[in-house]
């Protein structure tokens, strides 16, 4: 099965609307936005592999740290919040990728990412924030625009497939 962003949205949704609780502060807000991320990515396809478990548990983990520093630092920049925080989301979205790589298979094929780029994302966050609350009033609006911006760029995110010898590695974006 694909990426599909539902799950993601409604996670995010319920996060943004309280509706299990508030996180208490940004360590708890970023363990629910990683928790839902790394449940996203779970059903990404790379060609013929798929992330392994143990690989996706590690990149949450790195998830959670950097989204929890993402948000301290933004609180932290005043008027220049939004600008940081899009940076710093940037960089916490392609550390889970990348910081180690995150590894699929599917016996015999293995496969690492080997491209997340964080500027698209950047871009793409900078706009949402710009549009603001009042272009998404509700909770939900919020948290379906923010899973479109992440399932678009999480697209973007390429795995290089390596068939068993003598055959050569394939490069396959997610799916």
């Amino acid at each position: 099965m694909p990426l599909v962003s539902t799950g993601l949205t409604q996670s995010l949704t319920d996060l943004f609307s309280g509706s299990n609780g508030y996180p208490a502060d940004a360590k708890a807000a970023a363990r629910s936005i990683a928790a839902a991320y790394k449940n996203y990515a779970a059903s990404a396809l790379a060609g013929v592999t798929v992330p392994v478990a143990a690989s996706l548990a590690g990149a949450q983990t790195t998830l959670e740290t950097s989204l929890a520093s993402a948000f301290e630092s933004a609180q932290a920049a005043g008027d220049a919040g939004p600008s940081a925080l899009a940076a710093a989301l940037a960089a916490a979205f392609v550390a889970f990728w990348l910081t180690p790589p995150v590894t699929f298979a599917t016996p015999p094929v293995t496969g690492l990412v080997t491209t997340a780029l964080p500027g698209q994302l950047q871009s793409l966050l900078s706009a949402l924030f710009q549009d603001g609350v009042a272009s998404h009033s509700s909770a939900s609006s919020q948290a379906s625009s923010l899973a479109s911006v992440l399932d678009a760029w999480t697209r973007t995110v390429v795995v290089t497939n390596t068939p068993p010898p003598p055959a050569t590695p394939v490069m396959a974006p997610l799916a």
